[in-house]
């Protein structure tokens, strides 16, 4: 049978439903071996994926600021949305105070803003919430010793733990930028399962 040739690229969209074979080849597992353990992705079977040789709690930290300081840059850049969640690696818990808006949800307090008469107040809201992403990414970009062991945290943590740095109440967090941050909507009330 034909192998993949997207699979040994690791952008097959089929996975296990692939009418060409998911094996991989010597070369490829070289190759594999060789890319950098933080962004390595893989899809199809797990029993065909290529595994990592090394274990998580021998990385050197320089290589997780790197990666992290990278991903910030790239962000900054490219033009990134500011009010995104950051998970600096794969199958990882989500670095904390990085609030998630949608242009949905901001586009929504817009209209509601402008309906109730306030639309100054909303405007100056989403301006420190923009202020506030700008200067969590710069943060990222020359972090400081709480923050890289938070990465070291985040990193060696399994997926389904949080790594104590969310802290006790789930509706604050203090966090490594000296601020608290509110889990909060658009408006500042506590957001609950139904909106």
């Amino acid at each position: 049978m034909v192998v993949c040739k997207f699979f040994l690229q690791g952008t097959c969209k089929f996975g296990d439903f692939c009418k060409f074979e998911h094996q991989l080849n010597d070369n490829y597992t070289n190759f594999q071996n060789s890319t950098p353990i933080l962004r390595q992705s893989h899809f199809g079977n797990t029993q065909q994926q290529a595994k990592p040789t090394t274990n998580p709690s021998n990385v050197d930290t320089s290589t997780l600021v790197k990666s992290v300081v990278n991903d910030m840059t790239v962000a900054e850049k490219g033009g990134q949305w500011l009010l995104s969640c950051y998970a600096p690696f794969k199958e990882k818990p989500a670095f904390p105070s990085f609030e998630d808006h949608s242009f949905e949800e901001i586009r929504l307090g817009y209209y509601e803003a402008v309906k109730n008469g306030t639309l100054e107040q909303f405007k100056q809201q989403v301006q420190m919430m923009l202020q506030q992403a700008v200067m969590r990414m710069k943060s990222l970009q020359s972090p400081s010793p709480d923050i890289v062991n938070i990465l070291k945290c985040i990193y060696n943590t399994p997926p389904s733990s949080y790594c104590g740095v969310y802290g006790s109440n789930p509706a604050t967090t203090t966090t490594a930028f000296n601020n608290t941050a509110n889990t909060s909507g658009a408006f500042n009330q506590q957001q609950t399962s139904f909106g």
